[in-house]
């Protein structure tokens, strides 16, 4: 957990603690309750490619625009501190692939959570298809 140690007083690390330390828990119950979803809402005999199609147009553009915006940001304020390969392989939703901090946090660091969903996406596209 990150969040605590921005604080100096240990009270205010003990709240931001209490405050953010479940944040996980909420990311694993929002990919559990966007599978159920989607499962639920798929039409029968939809294929594959369509269903790859229609999350793709959802999340990778307003992902690619939030990724210029945050690695544009961080080359701005120390252009030392950006890898790019790292960005890269943020830009296309891998990092989460590699098990290293500093690749599946670098650039858009929320992103990570993309690159999980897409991993999703491909490997259980819909019940129907199969």
């Amino acid at each position: 957990m990150q969040a605590e140690h921005i604080f100096r007083d240990p009270t205010a690390q003990h709240l931001a603690f209490a405050i953010f330390g479940q944040g996980a828990t909420g990311v694993d119950f929002f990919f559990v309750l966007s599978g159920f979803v989607l499962t639920w809402s798929a039409r029968p005999g939809t294929q594959a490619r369509t269903v790859w199609r229609r999350r793709a147009a959802k999340v990778v553009p307003n992902h690619v625009v939030t990724w210029v915006i945050a690695v544009g940001g961080m080359i701005f304020l120390d252009p030392r501190g950006v890898s790019a390969v790292s960005s890269v392989v943020g830009l296309f939703l891998l990092q989460a692939w590699v098990p290293a901090q500093s690749v599946y946090y670098a650039g858009n660091t929320p992103a990570w959570s993309l690159s999980c969903e897409m991993a999703f996406y491909f490997a259980f596209p819909c019940y129907s298809c199969w």
